[in-house]
């Protein structure tokens, strides 16, 4: 028997059943073996089912039932295998990445230090380990200045730094608000730039103070789920 008659015997796909038998490989996976009922119909078109369930791994004649099981059983390792191959081989060296980290939220800095302001902030903020280890502070973004970079209603964690780079997103404190800018340097003078053309950056002087430098940014499921005005 030719394997296109087999094929036509058994209602199976040509070029399927053809690299089943020669373990080939498609676009890097392996062809597997073929189900319990296809394996029967094979073994029973040859005139060797017991032959042809255990060239397909499915041992001594098992019952539906249980070829059912191995079938399934072999379908969830799939699974994990390409689960596996999708996340990587990278795994989580550092546990801490899992935990718990409470920043000081600030909103506003009355006259004083920021120290004074860390250890008296408006509320704290949780957040994940990896996201805001290294921060100092963490500052919620109000208004749309620095939109569409962060929205109103972001959290963004903050590195204490009076001597950010040139690009940089950074907190500030303008009187005694906390605000979010980009530094840059324009015609020599150190500049707040917002990132919303619609507003006038603000160039440094002496009501100006640079608290630090943004390290990330956390965006709550209600800013998420909040529908564009």
């Amino acid at each position: 028997m030719s394997l296109a008659q087999l094929c036509r015997a058994v209602g199976c796909d040509y070029t399927y059943l053809w690299r089943i038998i020669h373990a080939e490989t498609a676009r890097g996976r392996k062809y597997v073996r073929p189900s319990y009922p296809l394996t029967r119909k094979i073994g029973d078109a040859l005139q060797a089912p017991r032959e042809a369930l255990a060239a397909a791994g499915f041992g001594d004649l098992p019952t539906l039932d249980e070829a059912k099981a191995q079938d399934r059983l072999a379908q969830i390792e799939r699974d994990l295998s390409e689960l596996r191959s999708s996340l990587g081989t990278r795994e989580i060296q550092d546990p801490r990445e899992w935990e718990v980290i409470r920043l000081p939220l600030l909103g506003h800095i009355q006259a004083g230090e920021l120290h004074e302001a860390l250890e008296h902030p408006d509320e704290y903020q949780d957040l994940p380990g990896f996201a805001g280890r290294g921060a100092d502070f963490a500052v919620r973004v109000r208004g749309d200045s620095m939109r569409p970079t962060l929205l109103e209603g972001d959290v963004v964690m903050v590195k204490e730094s009076a001597s950010p780079e040139p690009g940089q997103l950074i907190a500030a404190r303008i009187g005694d608000e906390v605000t979010l800018k980009r530094y840059d340097i324009l015609e020599g003078v150190p500049t707040l730039v917002p990132d919303n053309a619609e507003w006038k950056p603000v160039r440094c002087g002496p009501k100006v103070r640079i608290l630090g430098v943004v390290t990330g940014s956390y965006r709550p499921p209600e800013v998420l789920l909040r529908r564009p005005v």
